[in-house]
């Protein structure tokens, strides 16, 4: 009775821990899921400012190269943010696949992360 009891916990234990694991996961994703929206709200902004400089100095013939090579760098180091955002993202993703015949045996299965369940 005293092992099947330790065996209970210690599979408890587990569990508890890939709970954990699996909540830190989840709020890792959200927040780069924030970051991105963020980014790609800079990432339009940028545009449509570079636009309207553009416009602005076709308007009226005075030409920055320095502004404009400013908006192309900065639209350019935000789409590399995104990029690696969106790598990090597709490298940690996980799917627990209930239908697996196997799923229900394997008790980390829906907390394992980083490998196929």
């Amino acid at each position: 009775m005293n092992q099947s009891r330790s065996s209970f916990l210690d599979v408890a234990g587990q569990v508890a821990e890939g709970a954990v694991r699996l909540t830190g996961e989840v709020v890792a994703r959200g927040r780069d899921k924030v970051d991105q929206m963020a980014l790609n709200g800079r990432l339009m902004k940028l545009h449509r400012q570079l636009g309207a400089l553009v416009y602005s100095q076709k308007k009226t013939g005075r030409e920055d190269e320095q502004m404009l090579d400013w908006y192309i760098a900065e639209i350019d180091r935000v789409k590399r943010r995104l990029a690696a955002l969106e790598m990090r993202d597709e490298q940690d993703f996980t799917v627990y696949d209930a239908r697996r015949p196997d799923a229900e045996d394997d008790a980390e299965a829906m907390f394992r992360a980083g490998g196929q369940p």
